[in-house]
């Protein structure tokens, strides 16, 4: 995957999305067809075996196509490369209907994690989410909070926060965690931009413990080194700041982790726009 381009990438996903396309449609033709051929010999057990097939057979096939775009999605969590997911994403927007609203928040996520918050902040402006499901709801709440903590405007980072904490009203009580993860992250970004050093580092500490890929490793390392260093803790600053370095490949927070290494001054400046962000 490394070795493919963008365009290649988003080409054979889309080639896969078709494949199962044609597959889903082809199962539900077989069903009817046995419905229609057995429906006077059909028994309640008979009926109950042919849907129950179905209903596999669709299981599976989004259980494929998820696999797909876990692959996709690889290029950023396992490879840490933002800058040919977003363009990965770029190209899959442009081709879906039903999943754009999804790629082109994919797409800024990318740009975020590459440090690009400008053009994230105004890519927003234009994306359309009323009526999305909580998945994108947070992704876009995740991706203004860090694009606009990034420029400063902590005015209006803390009111996207409370706007993430309005949704736990919203949701049933088995979708809180995932919105508690990103209220946590939201809080440790905060802290560390407005130089609540002890609070950031034992939020980063729980959100570095829970991180189960490169990128959601690189990322709370440099956070977590940020904190450390700025709160006197020399040695574990730079270790964290130096696992960013090593994990965190082509991501901004990686660049800004080196930059901090290879800085004459030991603690980060703590101005936010020097914030890795929080995306996962």
């Amino acid at each position: 995957m490394k070795e493919q381009t963008a365009q290649e990438l988003a080409r054979h996903y889309l080639k896969e999305c078709k494949t199962m396309t044609v597959m889903r449609y082809g199962s539900l033709l077989i069903f009817l067809f046995l419905l229609v051929s057995f429906w006077s010999k059909l028994n309640i057990i008979f009926a109950g075996i042919l849907v129950s097939l179905f209903y596999l057979s669709l299981r599976f096939l989004r259980n494929m196509k998820r696999q797909q775009l876990t692959m996709v999605q690889n290029i950023l969590w396992e490879d840490c490369d933002p800058d040919r997911y977003a363009a990965v994403m770029e190209l899959l927007a442009a081709e879906s209907k039903q999943d754009k609203p999804f790629f082109n928040l994919c797409r800024i996520q990318g740009l975020c994690a590459a440090g690009r918050m400008q053009e994230a902040a105004h890519a927003l402006d234009l994306v359309y989410i009323q009526r999305a499901d909580l998945g994108i709801q947070l992704l876009y709440l995740r991706c203004a909070f860090d694009s606009h903590l990034f420029l400063g405007e902590l005015e209006t980072a803390r009111r996207l926060r409370q706007e993430t904490a309005d949704l736990i009203q919203k949701n049933r009580p088995g979708q809180q965690p995932a919105i508690q993860r990103v209220l946590r992250m939201m809080d440790a970004s905060l802290a560390l931009a407005e130089h609540r050093w002890e609070e950031s580092r034992a939020l980063e500490t729980q959100i570095y413990d829970e991180a189960f890929n490169p990128y959601q490793l690189a990322s709370s390392a440099y956070r977590l080194g940020r904190a450390e260093l700025a709160d006197g803790e020399i040695e574990s600053g730079k270790a964290h700041l130096q696992e960013a370095v090593s994990k965190g490949g082509r991501l901004y927070a990686a660049a800004e982790a080196k930059r901090l290494l290879e800085s004459a001054s030991p603690a980060p400046s703590g101005v936010p726009e020097e914030d890795g962000g929080t995306l996962e």
